[in-house]
Protein backbone atom coordinates (compact mmCIF):
# COMPACT_ATOMS: atom_id res chain seq x y z
CA UNK A 1 0.00 0.00 0.00
CA UNK A 2 0.96 3.61 0.08
CA UNK A 3 1.24 5.84 2.77
CA UNK A 4 -1.96 8.41 2.99
CA UNK A 5 -1.80 10.10 6.59
CA UNK A 6 1.11 10.25 9.10
CA UNK A 7 -0.16 11.26 12.50
CA UNK A 8 2.86 12.20 14.91
CA UNK A 9 2.55 13.33 18.90
CA UNK A 10 6.19 15.34 19.86
CA UNK A 11 6.71 15.63 23.25
CA UNK A 12 9.75 18.34 23.99
CA UNK A 13 10.91 16.12 27.60
CA UNK A 14 11.35 12.58 28.40
CA UNK A 15 8.11 11.04 30.20
CA UNK A 16 5.33 13.92 29.37
CA UNK A 17 3.39 11.39 28.11
CA UNK A 18 1.30 9.93 30.94
CA UNK A 19 -0.78 6.92 30.84
CA UNK A 20 -3.61 9.83 30.72
CA UNK A 21 -2.23 10.58 27.20
CA UNK A 22 -1.10 7.57 26.46
CA UNK A 23 -4.90 6.57 26.42
CA UNK A 24 -5.95 9.32 24.79
CA UNK A 25 -3.51 8.62 22.04
CA UNK A 26 -4.62 5.09 21.88
CA UNK A 27 -8.39 6.28 21.77
CA UNK A 28 -7.12 8.84 19.02
CA UNK A 29 -5.84 5.89 17.16
CA UNK A 30 -8.49 3.44 17.78
CA UNK A 31 -10.94 6.63 16.05
CA UNK A 32 -9.01 7.10 13.47
CA UNK A 33 -9.30 3.98 12.39
CA UNK A 34 -12.34 3.37 12.75
CA UNK A 35 -12.57 6.36 10.39
CA UNK A 36 -10.75 4.87 8.17
CA UNK A 37 -12.92 1.64 7.67
CA UNK A 38 -15.84 3.21 7.60
CA UNK A 39 -14.64 4.97 4.42
CA UNK A 40 -13.46 1.62 3.20
CA UNK A 41 -16.88 0.16 3.18
CA UNK A 42 -17.99 3.32 2.05
CA UNK A 43 -15.87 2.44 -0.93
CA UNK A 44 -16.69 -0.98 -1.13
CA UNK A 45 -20.43 0.11 -1.31
CA UNK A 46 -19.76 2.25 -4.52
CA UNK A 47 -18.05 0.18 -6.33
CA UNK A 48 -20.78 -3.18 -5.40
CA UNK A 49 -23.72 -0.35 -6.74
CA UNK A 50 -21.28 0.23 -10.06
CA UNK A 51 -20.81 -2.94 -10.68
CA UNK A 52 -24.62 -3.81 -9.88
CA UNK A 53 -24.89 -1.22 -12.48
CA UNK A 54 -22.67 -2.56 -14.87
CA UNK A 55 -23.97 -6.30 -14.70
CA UNK A 56 -27.94 -5.03 -14.96
CA UNK A 57 -26.82 -3.12 -18.08
CA UNK A 58 -24.81 -6.05 -19.46
CA UNK A 59 -27.90 -8.02 -18.75
CA UNK A 60 -30.23 -5.21 -21.00
CA UNK A 61 -28.41 -5.48 -23.84
CA UNK A 62 -27.86 -8.85 -24.08
CA UNK A 63 -31.72 -9.51 -23.69
CA UNK A 64 -32.29 -6.62 -25.88
CA UNK A 65 -29.83 -7.83 -28.55
CA UNK A 66 -31.03 -11.43 -28.83
CA UNK A 67 -32.36 -12.89 -31.81
CA UNK A 68 -35.07 -15.06 -30.31
CA UNK A 69 -38.03 -13.09 -29.15
CA UNK A 70 -38.01 -12.61 -25.63
CA UNK A 71 -40.80 -11.71 -23.07
CA UNK A 72 -40.28 -11.71 -19.23
CA UNK A 73 -43.49 -11.58 -17.31
CA UNK A 74 -44.28 -11.84 -13.43
CA UNK A 75 -45.02 -15.12 -12.40
CA UNK A 76 -46.69 -13.33 -8.89
CA UNK A 77 -48.98 -10.57 -10.93
CA UNK A 78 -49.41 -11.35 -14.60
CA UNK A 79 -47.12 -8.03 -15.86
CA UNK A 80 -45.40 -8.32 -18.68
CA UNK A 81 -42.25 -6.84 -17.51
CA UNK A 82 -40.33 -6.72 -20.21
CA UNK A 83 -39.79 -7.85 -24.06
CA UNK A 84 -36.85 -7.65 -26.42
CA UNK A 85 -36.33 -5.88 -30.29
CA UNK A 86 -36.38 -9.86 -32.00
CA UNK A 87 -40.44 -10.02 -29.71
CA UNK A 88 -41.63 -6.42 -31.28
CA UNK A 89 -40.10 -7.46 -35.04
CA UNK A 90 -40.85 -10.80 -35.18
CA UNK A 91 -44.93 -9.74 -33.09
CA UNK A 92 -45.15 -6.05 -33.78
CA UNK A 93 -46.35 -5.20 -30.86
CA UNK A 94 -44.80 -2.92 -28.44
CA UNK A 95 -44.59 -3.64 -24.43
CA UNK A 96 -47.70 -0.78 -23.42
CA UNK A 97 -49.76 -2.46 -25.87
CA UNK A 98 -49.33 -6.16 -23.69
CA UNK A 99 -48.71 -4.95 -20.54
CA UNK A 100 -50.26 -8.03 -18.76
CA UNK A 101 -50.80 -11.96 -19.79
CA UNK A 102 -54.20 -11.06 -20.69
CA UNK A 103 -53.37 -8.25 -22.79
CA UNK A 104 -50.71 -10.77 -24.68
CA UNK A 105 -53.10 -13.51 -24.74
CA UNK A 106 -56.14 -11.17 -26.14
CA UNK A 107 -54.03 -9.59 -28.88
CA UNK A 108 -51.84 -12.87 -29.79
CA UNK A 109 -55.17 -15.30 -30.11
CA UNK A 110 -57.83 -13.37 -30.93
CA UNK A 111 -60.30 -16.21 -30.62
CA UNK A 112 -62.09 -16.52 -26.97
CA UNK A 113 -62.26 -20.41 -27.37
CA UNK A 114 -58.47 -20.48 -28.25
CA UNK A 115 -57.49 -17.95 -25.95
CA UNK A 116 -59.23 -19.85 -22.86
CA UNK A 117 -57.10 -23.16 -23.86
CA UNK A 118 -53.74 -21.46 -24.37
CA UNK A 119 -54.65 -19.73 -21.04
CA UNK A 120 -55.18 -22.66 -19.08
CA UNK A 121 -51.92 -24.41 -20.73
CA UNK A 122 -50.00 -21.34 -19.70
CA UNK A 123 -50.93 -21.40 -15.96
CA UNK A 124 -50.49 -25.41 -15.77
CA UNK A 125 -47.09 -24.95 -17.55
CA UNK A 126 -45.92 -22.13 -15.33
CA UNK A 127 -47.28 -23.87 -11.69
CA UNK A 128 -45.29 -26.65 -13.46
CA UNK A 129 -42.30 -25.01 -14.00
CA UNK A 130 -42.35 -22.79 -10.51
CA UNK A 131 -42.92 -26.57 -9.02
CA UNK A 132 -40.10 -28.52 -10.87
CA UNK A 133 -37.58 -25.58 -12.18
CA UNK A 134 -38.47 -27.97 -15.54
CA UNK A 135 -38.70 -25.95 -18.90
CA UNK A 136 -41.94 -25.77 -20.82
CA UNK A 137 -42.20 -26.49 -24.76
CA UNK A 138 -44.89 -25.73 -26.40
CA UNK A 139 -46.23 -27.50 -29.50
CA UNK A 140 -45.90 -25.87 -33.04
CA UNK A 141 -48.82 -22.94 -32.65
CA UNK A 142 -49.76 -20.02 -34.67
CA UNK A 143 -50.28 -16.79 -32.76
CA UNK A 144 -51.64 -13.35 -34.23
CA UNK A 145 -48.90 -10.49 -35.04
CA UNK A 146 -49.89 -7.03 -34.93
CA UNK A 147 -49.83 -6.49 -38.72
CA UNK A 148 -52.83 -9.14 -38.53
CA UNK A 149 -50.43 -12.17 -39.95
CA UNK A 150 -50.23 -15.57 -38.27
CA UNK A 151 -47.12 -16.51 -36.84
CA UNK A 152 -46.16 -20.12 -36.65
CA UNK A 153 -43.76 -20.65 -33.55
CA UNK A 154 -42.55 -22.62 -31.00
CA UNK A 155 -42.55 -21.13 -27.52
CA UNK A 156 -40.08 -22.27 -24.46
CA UNK A 157 -41.05 -21.47 -20.83
CA UNK A 158 -38.69 -21.43 -17.25
CA UNK A 159 -39.42 -19.44 -14.51
CA UNK A 160 -36.46 -18.20 -11.71
CA UNK A 161 -37.64 -16.32 -9.02
CA UNK A 162 -40.92 -14.63 -9.76
CA UNK A 163 -39.94 -14.06 -13.34
CA UNK A 164 -41.14 -16.31 -16.10
CA UNK A 165 -38.65 -16.40 -18.87
CA UNK A 166 -40.49 -17.18 -22.71
CA UNK A 167 -38.99 -17.36 -25.54
CA UNK A 168 -40.50 -17.56 -29.20
CA UNK A 169 -38.65 -19.01 -32.14
CA UNK A 170 -40.43 -18.15 -35.47
CA UNK A 171 -41.00 -21.24 -37.48
CA UNK A 172 -41.13 -19.30 -40.85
Amino acid sequence: GQTVAVISFNAGEAGYFNEELQLLMQETSRQVSLAWEAGQAARDRDSEHALRRQMENRYQRIFDSSPVAKQLHSAEDGRLLAINRAHERVFGYNLAELSTDDGWFRLAYPEPELREKMRSIWLADLQRSRETGTIAQSPEMTLRARDGSARIVRGAMTVTGDVAIVSWTDQI
